[in-house]
This record gives structure tokens, sequence and C-alpha cells, in this order.
């Protein structure tokens, strides 16, 4: 062969060569010398066109920078590449490489929880799973208490590096609401069961915290309807609870009670409510990792927390107390703590001008935030205080607290009233120590003998004080033997309070105490309450030494200090009321010009509560 001839062929045949490997390999800048070894045999793992990687197997990449300063990002794209020791080419070629539109679908059209999706992209699919949090595997795993996760693909348009700057791999992790099984979201039934609100009951004192019966913080450890469980912040889940925090402001009172007492809640129990007294959290119960904190989130990583019943999404926070949420219509709000909480329908009118409930945020940028609500208004008056049968609501209706019922329903009707002429006996006998004497009638109605336990341990319905102008006051009971008012014990007029007896009344036994001061001709009926304070009939008696009527001075013409609670007087009250213990005082105005009170007394004092449930 001429090869003078033949070398214009050979020159052409060496181009055709170079030029097919340029376009097989995607030529890069500092590519040429691998292209030019076209004997050895390696597997690459290709990223954007770029050989940046050394395959160990067929499809497995070693994940470490290569030449070009990429990182690999798929270990299953591995292509073949041919090179040898002696180049071909000795030049070095220099070319621009365009990288190629990377798409993007997603099978279930995005975030759906409740669908199993699929992404595709670049040649790879991702298919949605679920994830056990405490024992990681790639199976079904059911309900929250599981620490049971969806990892949820999606496409995203944030750029990862310089090569895949259009789509890339989204990924979230998700708390299911009850179960997660094959790649989504499912409920733990098929059939639609009806919702019945779980409840938590306890009995509370009147002038009592609901604290004091139900602890200052209820968690889902006490109350099971509260959510205990896991929830993504940023790249990882996290153990978090709701929390109700019970202050002493809120509280069970009467009007005699109440931080503002008054006349106008008459004998009703209520829940009264001060600003401040109650408060709703969302705890993390282990500290959030660096990196996860609430200020790291952002939209394509928010901070998502059952807050309230509802799905809180958070994108973000300013500095401790200041955080960015995204709205249920979309938008996206910034809230600080003192901020008026109005997301959605939050039962309030006018949300944003009665400031009813408050954001209560604190270290937002560190791994122990706060992030709640607290009440602030004042619920002190006789047309705003929960009463029996009513509720009071936090925000969207998630949690209420509910007035249910006394626990004590049966009373027994007592009297004090003065002028009551009889006749007195002694101790035993015929022989009438006074006839038509003045007295203090004390009495109960029934026709059961039981209403009064008497000092000489005598069960009778009516006892009576006499004073017949002497130092000292007697007391007197009807025996129900043969209805004669019979002498039992003396009240020195020393001005010490002495016990005559007791109201009985089923499990009541509320000791009488009596006070007589000879030296100034006054003293007073005590009602000793065991719990709360005295109820205080004062006594004088008259010019002719007598005891005519009840009260200071003549009940006809003045209404002050003839009834007193503790040291309250409320003698002019035209409404009825009632005492810490439960005992009823009827309408203490209106009966003082006829010289008596009524008094319903409860058949257990010592344990008088009101039933209070916290419902969800």
């Amino acid at each position: 062969m001429d090869f003078r001839k033949a070398m214009p062929f050979l020159i052409v045949a060496v181009l055709i060569v170079a030029v097919v490997g340029l376009v097989a390999f995607g030529p890069m800048s500092d590519e040429s010398s691998l292209l030019g070894y076209p004997r050895i045999a390696h597997k690459y793992c290709c990223v954007g066109g770029v050989y940046n990687a050394k395959c160990v197997s067929a499809s497995i990449c070693k994940r470490y920078r290569g030449t070009s300063g990429a990182t690999c990002t798929s270990d299953t794209y591995c292509k073949q590449l041919i090179t040898t020791t002696t180049p071909i080419i000795t030049t070095t070629t220099t070319t621009t490489t365009t990288t190629p539109l990377i798409t993007c679908t997603d099978s279930d059209g995005g975030r759906n929880y409740n669908v199993r999706g699929t992404v595709f992209l670049n040649g790879q699919n991702y298919t949605d799973f679920c994830w056990n949090y405490n024992q990681p595997n790639y199976g079904s795993c059911f309900g929250i208490d599981d620490n049971c996760t969806l990892v949820e693909h999606y496409c995203s348009l944030a750029p990862t590096n310089q090569y895949t700057n259009q789509y890339t791999l989204g990924k979230e992790k998700y708390v299911c609401p009850e179960s997660c099984r094959d790649g989504a979201c499912v409920a733990t039934t098929t059939t639609t069961t009806p919702y019945f609100p779980q409840v938590k009951t306890e009995n509370v004192h009147l002038d009592s915290p609901l604290s004091s019966a139900f602890g200052s913080i209820i968690s889902h450890i006490g109350f099971r309807a509260l959510f205990n469980g896991t929830v993504p912040v940023v790249n990882n889940p996290y153990l978090a609870s709701e929390k109700l925090f019970l202050y002493d402001g809120i509280a069970v009172e009467t009007g005699l009670t109440s931080s503002s007492p008054d006349e106008d809640f008459k004998s009703d129990a209520f829940i009264e409510v001060n600003s401040h007294s109650i408060a709703y959290h969302f705890s993390f119960e282990t500290p959030l990792g660096y990196g996860d904190y609430i200020s790291n989130a952002t939209m394509s990583n928010p901070a998502v927390i059952k807050f309230l019943g509802r799905d809180l999404k958070i994108v973000g926070a300013y500095d401790s107390d200041s955080m960015r949420i995204l709205e249920p219509q979309g938008t996206v709000d910034t809230v600080n703590n003192g901020d008026a909480y109005c997301i959605g329908e939050v039962d309030i009118p006018t949300c944003e001008d009665a400031e009813i409930w408050l954001w209560d945020l604190g270290g937002l940028n560190g791994p122990t935030p706060k992030i709640g609500v607290v009440y602030n208004r004042l619920l002190d008056e006789a047309d705003e205080v929960i009463k029996v049968g009513q509720e009071f609501r936090l925000p969207h209706s998630y949690l209420r607290v509910r007035l249910d019922n006394y626990t004590v329903q049966d009373y027994k009707k007592y009297t004090v009233e003065a002028d009551e002429v009889v006749d007195l006996y002694p101790a035993t006998g015929s022989t009438i120590l006074a006839s038509t004497a003045h007295t203090l009638h004390l009495f109960g109605e029934g026709s059961s003998k039981d209403s009064i336990e008497d000092s000489g341990s005598h069960d009778t319905d009516d006892l009576y004080l006499y004073n017949n102008g002497t130092t000292n006051v007697h007391v007197f009971y009807k025996d129900s033997s043969d209805n004669k008012i019979r002498y039992v014990a003396t009240v020195p007029g020393t001005g010490a309070s002495m016990g005559v007896g007791y109201f009985t009344y089923q499990d009541t036994r509320l000791p009488l105490l009596v006070e007589w001061d000879a030296a100034i001709g006054e003293g007073n009926i005590t009602l000793d309450a065991t719990t709360g304070d005295d109820l205080i009939i004062n006594i004088e008696k008259d010019g002719s030494g007598l005891f005519s009527y009840l009260g200071e001075t003549d009940s006809d013409t003045t209404y002050a200090n003839d009834l007193l609670y503790g040291t309250r007087d409320i003698s002019g009250w035209e409404e009825d009321t009632r005492a810490e213990n439960g005992i009823i005082i009827y309408d203490p105005r209106a009966h003082l010009p006829g010289d008596y009170f009524e008094f319903y007394i409860p058949g257990n004092e010592y344990n008088f509560t009101m039933q209070v449930s916290l419902i969800r």
C-alpha cells in the first residue's frame, strides 16, 4: 500500500474517532486526558454529563468529590469510560458543556400525605415510605405512640449545587394523625366511628382553684386526649406534647368568696377566671438539635406541630419571641409574644380588638422553645362567670372546662328568729321556771327530731336562748317526749364563746357557738363553719333586758352589722347568697324586719364540692 496515498484517509479516520469520543462522553475542559486513553475500562458516576467519582460496583458509587468539584448524588448512574496509558490525542480541547434540563414528576401531585407517591427525577425514582423513629425500618408502623413517621418525597425548585440548578428532590418527615402504612397516612379503621368526647372530671371545693383538684399542669399522663408523640422540626422528628396550665386565678367561687363579692351572684357557685390564669403550650420533651431550632424553619423545611388541634406550620423566627407562620389561607404572617391569637375560626368575634387569647412565645432560637397561648381577660361579673351547665372554651373549642353540678343536692332549712314567747322548764320536773319568756328560737324544719343536737346530747328540732336581765344567757331545748322546753346549759356573760350544740343533717354537724358580754348587753350566735368564714348573727337585749329582736340594733330601723360573713356585713344584701361551705343564706334584708334569718344547710357541709369536667 502506498502510505502517502492512504495518509489522508488515516487522518480522517483519527478525526472521526476523536469526534465520536467527544460526543459519547460529554467532554469538559479537564477531561481531555481521560478521553485520550481508550484501552483500560473504568466505571464512573456521571452527574450532569460530568464523570466525577469512581464506581465500586455495577451500581454503587463512592461518594467523594471528583476533579470537577461536584458531589455525586446518585448511586446507580454509573457509565463506562475507556482509557489507556498511551495518549492518542496529545492536545487539550476545551469545550463548553450546557447542563441538560432536569425534569421532575411526582405521581401523587406533591406533598400528598394520604397517597403513596413516587418522584421521578434525573432517571431515578424515590417512593414515599413509613419510618419508625425508635427502631428505624422501612416497613409500616402504626400510630404516633410508636413514633411512626411518613417520609414524603416531592419535587423541589431549590438548587443544591451548580450542576442541578433546576428541580431537586424534596423530602419531609411528617407525623400521621393516626397511622402510616405502605408509604401513606391512613386511618386505623375503614369505618366511620362517631366521635365521643374524652372527659376528665374532678370535684373542686368552693373558694378553691381548679388546680387543687386537677393539678397545675395537665398533660397526656393525666388526660390521654392530649397529644404526645413525634413531630417534624426542620430536619428531624422530636418528641413533643400538649400541656394545659391552670393557675390560682381560675377557681370555683360564690358571691361571698369571689375576688369581687357581690349579691348579684345570688346563691350560684361558679367558675371565676382571672387574666393569665389559664394557658396552653405545645412543649418539646427533648431539646431540639442544632440546626433544627424554630428559627431554622423555612417554607421548604417547616416545623409542623399540632397546635390546638390544628396543623400549625412555622416557617421561621426572627428572634426568641417572634415567628413566621403559614396561615390556613396560604399567607405568611408574623406573630410576636403578646399578640392577639387570631388564626382561622377562633370562636372569638373581633379577636384583634378583644385580645382574648394572646400568643405566649419564647426561646424560639434555642433548643427549648415555648409556643403557646394565654387567656387575657377577667371574668368576675355575674353575667360573665361560668355557671352550672356552662363551659369555658379554649380557641377553636379545642378544650372545654365545664361546671357540671353540685355534688351535694340535699338541704335542710334552719331558722333563727327573735321574740318567741314560751314557757320554760327545768331539766326535769314540771315546775315552770319562766312563763311567757321572750326567747331567741333556733329550729330546723321537718318531722324528724334530729335537726339539732344540744350540748347535753339531746336530739331535738328546737333550741332557745333566754336572758331575764341577769348576767348570763340560758339555753333550753324542746323535749320530744312531752314537748316541754327544758333547761340544758348556761352561757356566762364574760364575753367568751361557748358551744351550745350542733345543726345536724346527714353528714353535716355544724357547731353552734354563743357569746354573751353582760357588761354591754351584747353577744352573737355563730355558725362555726368547718371551711371558710363563719356566719355571725349579732344579738342584744332591749331596754327591758329581753331578746325582742335580732341584730346589733332594732332591725325595723337599720340593717347594719346584723348578719356577718366573717368580717363582711351582708345585712343589707337583697339576694340569696352562698357561703364557702355550701350554706345558702336567704335574702337577709327581706327577713330582718321580721327579725329572723333563714339558712339552707347542705347534707355535707364539710365536703361541699362542685363537679368540674375537662373535655376534649
